[in-house]
């Protein structure tokens, strides 16, 4: 699921662009909401489930959205004054909220180009990504080159077989010959990692490299 992020210039009030005028009804847990209120930044995360009672001076502040009934809590994670060096920080993924230090991260998996079609999991991420991005590349074959896009419902990849045609039911194309090739796209986004659906064009032999960054 993608999470949204909202842009709010106020905490309480429930005016329009208030964090507390956001409805637990179209808000889901890791949604995010960016505040710009007195010269300050404040980073929010949504849980659907928070109960804590709302406080929006003690930090970490907690806000409930106006029609809260059983739950639904924003969670301030982040705060900064507005200013050149504060606003890289709170946008770095250096930063030192753990909404920035671990919501990226990049490896490498490799496919078996003579395994059988199905479904594959992928662990070890440290979350569960929104988004991810493949590049993929046979090392034996002269025809390389795939990107990919993929966020578990929407799957995205131009590769250099098929000429910079955009393909939008897969994001790995590996392939291995003119018309021989291993692809997946995104099944599902994963508490630790992600799984990939495998199919094949023709009968693929070697194995095929992917490097991904996922993100939170």
């Amino acid at each position: 699921m993608a999470y949204k992020t909202y842009n709010c210039i106020a905490l309480t009030g429930g005016a329009e662009r208030a964090l507390d005028a956001l409805s637990v009804a179209v808000l889901v847990t890791g949604d995010r909401a960016i505040c710009s209120v007195s010269g300050v930044l404040s980073y929010f995360v949504y849980s659907s489930t928070g109960t804590a009672a709302e406080s929006a001076t003690n930090q970490p502040r907690i806000i409930r959205p106006d029609d809260y009934a059983t739950g639904g809590n924003w969670v301030e994670s982040f705060t900064a004054p507005i200013g050149a060096a504060n606003l890289k920080l709170f946008m770095n993924a250096a930063a030192t909220a753990p909404e920035w230090t671990s919501g990226i991260k990049i490896g490498v998996l490799t496919r078996d180009h003579t395994a059988a079609a199905g479904n594959l999991s992928y662990t070890g991420i440290g979350f569960k990504p929104s988004n991810i991005i493949f590049l993929c590349g046979h090392p034996a074959s002269a025809m390389p080159i795939s990107v990919g896009f993929d966020n578990g419902t929407d799957h995205y990849s131009i590769d250099y077989y098929n000429s910079g045609t955009i393909n939008t039911a897969l994001s790995v194309s590996i392939w291995s010959g003119a018309a021989t090739a291993t692809q997946a796209f995104v099944l599902s986004m994963d508490a630790d990692g992600f799984s990939l659906t495998w199919t094949k064009v023709g009968a693929p032999t070697g194995t095929g490299s992917v490097i991904y960054m996922a993100i939170r």
